[in-house]
């Protein structure tokens, strides 16, 4: 394979000192911040409401860093990494000629103008969803910058409504790519496996994530998109309620999922 996009991949434009961010240092970088929560929240002597218990905080973690390692992957988008590139850079930068070679041309004209709806779509096939946390983390992927979607429920057949035929070639793309996926997903993984060899709760963040990514799915997905049944492949989270009628305070369940929204936001 002569490409391993996710080495070339950008997060963010250069900075003052000229210096762009790569996706692997952007995510890098999160992940230090989830540390230093992790070690905050752990070293507390009073309960942390939230989950009290060690186990449910290591379940926490664990699953935040998933959320963290998968929630920019909707930068992998023609016109985005376009746009993190200066012009001189696009003439003779080989990141950027590997960009150009990586996209094929009818995929360079689907773009979807929120990153984060593209990285949830990504993570329906990349995590086992037949348990709670993997659609939580579905749901906070999409959620972790504000857009019109945290006020509509349920949330799949918005997505469909607004991005038909983008969701549609795009997944025919990672179709036809999906051998260059998953070699470099792969490599992806493994660099943050060495990146933090004694922390616990990423190591097994990222066992997890290589067990449960299936890049066969995206052309089942399309399959059953084209059908128009994506329940199987698709599945976000919905807080039980809002606000208890009792006593005007969020329950338990939504309290919790605002906590996890939120450190994946900070973080």
């Amino acid at each position: 394979m002569d490409i391993s996009i996710f080495e070339v991949l950008r997060a963010k434009s250069a900075d003052e000192d000229g210096h762009p961010e790569s996706l692997k240092e952007h995510i890098k970088n999160a992940l230090d911040r989830v540390i230093e929560l992790y070690n905050f929240i752990t070293s507390m002597t009073v309960d942390w409401r939230t989950f009290k218990e060690k186990e449910e905080q290591e379940i926490f973690f664990k699953n935040l860093a998933k959320a963290i390692i998968l929630h920019d992957f909707g930068k992998i988008d023609y016109k985005f990494q376009r746009q993190l590139f200066k012009e001189e850079e696009k003439k003779n930068n080989s990141e950027w000629l590997k960009i150009e070679r990586f996209f094929s041309n009818d995929i360079k004209k689907v773009h979807f103008p929120r990153h984060e709806i593209l990285s949830s779509i990504f993570a329906s096939f990349l995590l086992d969803n037949s348990n709670e946390w993997s659609k939580k983390i579905m749901t906070v992927v999409l959620l972790h910058h504000y857009n019109n979607y945290f006020t509509d429920i349920p949330l799949l057949p918005m997505i469909i409504r607004d991005f038909e035929e983008d969701i549609e070639g795009y997944m025919k793309f990672v179709s036809e790519r999906k051998e260059i996926f998953k070699e470099s997903y792969d490599e992806f993984l493994d660099n943050f496996l060495s990146k933090f060899p004694d922390i616990t709760f990423i190591q097994e963040a990222i066992e997890e994530l290589k067990g449960t990514a299936n890049w066969d799915n995206a052309e089942k997905l399309l399959n059953s998109y084209l059908d128009d049944d994506l329940s199987e492949f698709v599945d976000f989270y919905e807080p039980k309620n809002n606000l208890s009628d009792e006593t005007g305070e969020l329950s338990e369940d939504a309290y919790k999922f605002l906590v996890f929204l939120g450190t994946l936001r900070r973080a």
